[in-house]
């Protein structure tokens, strides 16, 4: 799911929904993000998404489940 896009937060919730206990989802995210983290994912889906307003980015990003921080901070500066 990671390469795909797809953030610490919704990769966590995905495996919940499955019936993974709650420390094993926990631990298969925190070696995903080891190996891709979201601020490389965040980057990948930019670059595949270049003509999106920086509004349409960010709701596409939080949509993935990638942390709005780590959003911003990959965008550069604050929320307008």
């Amino acid at each position: 799911m990671a390469e795909k896009g797809y953030g610490d937060f919704y990769i966590k919730t995905f495996l919940e929904g499955l019936g993974v206990p709650e420390d094993m989802a926990a631990s298969a995210v925190d070696k995903v993000s080891k190996d891709f983290t979201e601020e490389e994912r965040i980057s990948m889906l930019m670059s595949k998404r270049k003509g999106l307003g920086r509004e349409k980015m960010i709701r596409f990003l939080a949509g993935k489940g990638l942390a709005f921080e780590k959003i911003l901070s990959v965008l550069g500066g604050d929320d307008q």
